[in-house]
């Protein structure tokens, strides 16, 4: 059976109503610094996504919800986070209250396709180069095996330079985290999440999702904030999508922007 104590952080005081989704998918930890400090306000959970397919992963999420947080809950997800949360509102409608999504992904396949060149056009020859290689050794399924989750780990930390706007000092991706990467979950789950958004059947789980949803997105994103904003304006009954001007994926690393960025978030989670 699930173990929800082994895997979620508590922050700040009960009720703990608002819980933070991590991004990645196989980061656990990369959103630690966005519940804490959401905390200084809130009550917050911050689960460290376990399993390795889509069901599961929501199933595990349901749980943590049912467990401990003051339901219904305010769910805030980064990145890949935000696409779990979108997943668990549609799946678990009693259990959401809202859902705010932090530089999610697109929604739809074609809007996809021009993120890695953004970022590799961004980068300097050399980490071009080291982008392209750890790209090419993600192939390699024996040396993966053994070296995925530092190399995951790595591309992660390479990219983040492409991704922001105006970064703060010592706010970068560590290239040694504290918690392990999951080059397993990202390969995993990648593989089955893809395949649903090329279908539709992603778009289509909006018909089920029956909280608010908001989206802020920095301007500077690569990925591109129509490939959110477009589909789910003609899909959700309740939708708002906030862009964020000097702003890049990780809007409360960015020196400019995350002033207002946090002002915004708290005041949609009020």
């Amino acid at each position: 059976m699930y173990d929800v104590r082994r895997a979620l952080r508590k922050h700040g005081r009960a009720p703990r109503r608002v819980v933070v989704l991590h991004g990645g998918p196989g980061a656990p930890g990369s959103a630690g610094q966005l519940a804490r400090d959401i905390s200084s306000r809130f009550g917050v959970l911050e689960p460290w996504q376990r399993a390795d397919s889509l069901e599961a992963l929501v199933a595990e999420l349901a749980c943590v919800l049912r467990y401990d947080a003051a339901l219904p809950a305010v769910l805030v997800g980064h990145s890949w986070g935000a696409l779990l949360g979108f997943m668990t509102a549609a799946r678990h409608p009693e259990l959401v209250s809202r859902l705010v999504m932090i530089g999610a992904p697109p929604f739809e396949a074609r809007y996809a396709v021009g993120i890695m060149p953004v970022r590799l056009e961004r980068l300097d020859a050399r980490q071009r180069e080291e982008v392209l290689r750890m790209q090419a050794a993600f192939g390699d399924s024996r040396y993966m095996s053994r070296h995925g989750d530092e190399l995951l780990q790595q591309f992660g930390h390479v990219l983040s330079t492409a991704d922001a706007w105006n970064p703060a000092e010592g706010t970068v991706v560590p290239r040694q985290p504290c918690v392990p990467c999951s080059f397993a979950q990202y390969e995993a789950l990648s593989a089955q999440a893809e395949p649903l958004r090329r279908s539709g059947a992603l778009l289509a789980l909006a018909e089920s999702v029956r909280c608010p949803v908001v989206a802020l997105h920095g301007e500077y994103d690569p990925h591109p904030v129509e490939g959110v904003r477009r589909p789910l304006a003609g899909a959700l009954g309740d939708f708002r999508c906030i862009v964020l001007p000097h702003c890049g994926h990780t809007p409360w690393r960015e020196r400019e922007a995350r002033a207002v960025f946090y002002d915004t978030l708290f005041r949609e989670l009020t």
